[in-house]
């Protein structure tokens, strides 16, 4: 994500905190924000990051937050818990100043294994969205107005495999 000093970061989904701790212990002057449906969560962040990091409890396909307002928006390992992930995009795009930035990494559903665990994860009331394959979601992010800027696909153990989608607001 390349974050310059003084941007305006939100971290959508943020649970424990992990990557805003990263973010502000990174030694530029950032403003960061995250976004979590969990109180039990945001609270754990709460213990473990800076006071001057903002949390905010809200759900992501509703960003309690104002349009054009952050320079770049993180999603990570959480989109394929909504059943709507276009309207989250939309959400993202609408949180985006003109040119700001998107990075979502997500569960990638065409690689042979995930389906399979998609299926166990519901069977097992785990998962409650869906997943997204690695064409299906640039499509998505085109749809919601952002201009795509790239996508890969890599495996993270030989069952499991991601995507990242980088993104940006162009109007």
């Amino acid at each position: 994500m390349a974050p310059r000093p003084g941007e305006r970061i939100l971290d959508a989904a943020c649970g424990t905190g992990g990557l805003l701790l990263e973010l502000a212990t990174g030694g530029a002057a950032l403003e960061l924000t995250g976004l979590d449906a969990s109180t039990a969560m945001l609270e754990q962040a709460r213990e473990r990051l800076p006071a001057a990091v903002r949390l905010v409890e809200g759900h992501m396909e509703q960003l309690p937050l104002e349009a054009a307002s952050f320079d770049a928006v993180t999603c990570f390992n959480a989109l394929h818990y909504s059943a709507d992930p276009a309207k989250i995009l939309e959400e993202f795009r609408r949180v985006l100043v003109p040119g700001g930035r998107l990075v979502v990494v997500d569960w990638r559903r065409d690689f042979l294994v995930m389906p399979l665990l998609e299926h166990w994860l519901r069977l097992r009331k785990m998962h409650m969205g869906r997943l997204l394959d690695a064409n299906e979601l640039p499509g998505l992010a085109r749809a919601a107005g952002l201009a795509v800027d790239g996508l890969e696909c890599f495996r993270v153990r030989p069952a499991w495999a991601l995507m990242t989608l980088r993104a940006h607001r162009s109007a």
